[in-house]
């Protein structure tokens, strides 16, 4: 993981946190994110807390983890969400909120 306070004051458009490891997205990552590319990590879920904070986000990158599982209204805190990647993940079905 990352030091506690890692990011703080930080105000950044674009992260990228790639073959990490992560387990699961991060929660103390900056809010003043547009685009967070979590590719090639070992995420297994999203839960509906695990975004939250995140509501500035246009652009997510989830392919090649091992996602089975969107908890249903987890999506509806990126309003601006305009594209979303889950290539390469064990999800079975698409993620409620994707097709309004």
């Amino acid at each position: 993981g990352f030091e506690p306070g890692a990011f703080d004051g930080l105000k950044l458009n674009y992260m990228r946190i790639s073959e990490a490891k992560l387990s699961g997205i991060p929660k103390d990552l900056p809010n003043t994110l547009h685009e967070l590319h979590l590719d090639h990590n070992k995420i297994q879920a999203i839960e509906l807390e695990d975004l939250i904070r995140y509501n500035s986000i246009n652009r997510l990158g989830l392919g090649f983890n091992q996602i089975r599982y969107i908890e249903n209204g987890s999506l509806a805190f990126l309003p601006n969400l305009r594209e979303l990647h889950l290539d390469h993940n064990n999800l079975t079905r698409v993620p409620a909120g994707l097709t309004d």
